[in-house]
Formats: structure tokens, sequence, C-alpha cells
């Protein structure tokens, strides 16, 4: 295995980690408080995931669709922040549950990649 794959395998093993911490978060989270005033290693968990990202992007040279996914669950992250109150906050309890998905899709399905490409060159 060449380092630039390790790099790779390193990355995504990463931000499927760092993706399904931030996600467990925003599912506990029950309170308008912590969706809104998001606890600094949570913002320090997501933007090294944002680092990982560009770095796989980077190392594999490929543009995929899914790679642009994970905007949507940094969106997810933010709008709640910016728009929440008492009155709506249900609403975007729902949308930072279900969006900061959209950080686990990429780093899946460039998993599930990354096995496929690994189990047909052993063939």
């Amino acid at each position: 295995m060449k380092s630039k794959d390790l790099f790779i395998v390193i990355a995504i093993t990463g931000r499927l980690f760092l993706s399904f911490l931030i996600c467990t978060y925003f599912w506990k989270s029950d309170d308008l408080n912590s969706i809104q005033q998001i606890p600094i290693y949570i913002l320090a968990l997501t933007a090294i995931y944002i680092g990982l990202q560009l770095l796989t992007r980077k190392l594999s040279q490929v543009q995929n669709w899914w790679d642009w996914v994970y905007y949507f669950g940094l969106l997810s992250i933010m709008l709640p922040n910016l728009f929440a109150t008492n009155s709506n906050q249900h609403i975007y309890h729902f949308i930072s549950d279900y969006g900061t998905i959209c950080l686990i899709i990429p780093a899946m399905i460039d998993g599930w990649n990354l096995i496929m490409k690994f189990l047909k060159g052993n063939k």
C-alpha cells in the first residue's frame, strides 16, 4: 500500500469517527441552548472533519457527487445557531439531527468504495 493510500484510509476513518461524534452530540441535544451555543470541542471536531474531507478530496483527485453532501451537514449545524428560537426550536432540532447524517454519508461511501477497490485489486 502506498503512503498516499494510507493517508486516504486514515482520513476516511477519521472522518467517519468524527462524523459519528458530531452526530451523536446533536442527537443527544434536547434544548435550545445546546444547538445555539455549540461547545468548542464540537466546533473543533467539525474543523478537523473539514480538513480531513479536503485532504481526502485532494489526495484522491476524483470529484464525486457525494463529496459535496457534507455541506448540508455543516449547514444543519449552523442554521440553528442563527435562526432558532423557543417557538421554532423543534424544527431546528429536526434539521440538526437529520442534517448531521450528511456528514456520515460521504465517509461511508468513500470507505465502501475504498474497500471495493481493495477487494478488486486482490482478485
